[in-house]
């Protein structure tokens, strides 16, 4: 996904990327509060929010991949939001990582499919 610069004589702001990445921002959001609730029991949820971070991760490592690469090109860009669109990509990587060893002791626990392999 190629990020589309409105105008080389305006820098944006935060809320410029707020907007643009609005749907993904409040994809990440939902996946937080569904980990939130996350516990040892619910393994099938644990392998849905494992998959879900994942995908989540990857969208947000492009977005910061786009931003370095506008920069590159000497677009005047808020580095602070490609921080934090690399905090977030990090954020999911660890949620990603819990939720799998939570969906993965669970199904050894119950002698699932996982525990078989």
């Amino acid at each position: 996904m190629e990020l589309n610069y409105v105008e080389e004589s305006v820098k944006p702001d935060l809320y410029y990327f707020e907007y643009l990445f609005k749907e993904d921002e409040e994809q990440f959001l939902d996946l937080k509060i569904e980990y939130a609730m996350l516990n040892q029991e619910n393994i099938g949820k644990a392998s849905q929010i494992a998959t879900r971070a994942l995908i989540l991760a990857d969208r947000w490592s492009e977005i910061s991949f786009q931003m370095a690469k506008l920069e590159k090109l000497g677009k005047p860009l808020s580095k602070d939001y490609r921080k934090r669109s690399t905090e977030k990509y990090k954020t999911l990587m660890e949620i990603h990582t819990h939720a799998r060893v939570v969906w993965g002791r669970g199904e050894e626990r119950v002698g699932g499919s996982y525990a078989k392999r």
